[in-house]
């Protein structure tokens, strides 16, 4: 499980026989030391919920997850899901970006600094 999680891009393992605030700790300090942010200059009108930004990304990444998979996995409703994915595109198609199929939807996210490129993924030798 380890190796399948650093090649699908974790930077980091965690062994589960911690305590929980051994795991605690640990994921606060490598939090602290990688602080990520969202994309400074995304397009007007494009500002996504995490929610949105979380589902609109799962379901336009290259493996194509359905509402009802991503609801599953989640604990969310399909409807949840499908709510949001529409919100998301809504907001891209307020702006003027046309995101009608799911490549539309990753170009936009991929613009807007939301997602990798699958050809900077490759060069990153992520997979």
């Amino acid at each position: 499980m380890r190796d399948r999680a650093l090649i699908e891009g974790a930077t980091a393992w965690l062994e589960p026989a911690g305590t929980l605030e051994a795991v605690t700790a640990a994921v606060r300090e490598y939090a602290a030391e990688r602080p990520v942010a969202r994309p400074s200059t995304p397009r007007v009108g494009t500002h996504l919920t995490d929610r949105e930004l979380q589902l609109a990304s799962l379901h336009a990444s290259r493996r194509g997850l359905t509402p009802a998979s991503i609801g599953r996995s989640l604990g969310l409703a399909p409807t949840t899901v499908k709510t949001h994915i529409a919100a998301a595109r809504r907001k891209y198609r307020h702006s003027g970006v046309a995101v009608h199929t799911r490549e539309e939807l990753a170009a936009a996210l991929i613009a807007d600094g939301y997602l990798i490129a699958d050809e900077d993924w490759r060069r990153q030798a992520r997979w």
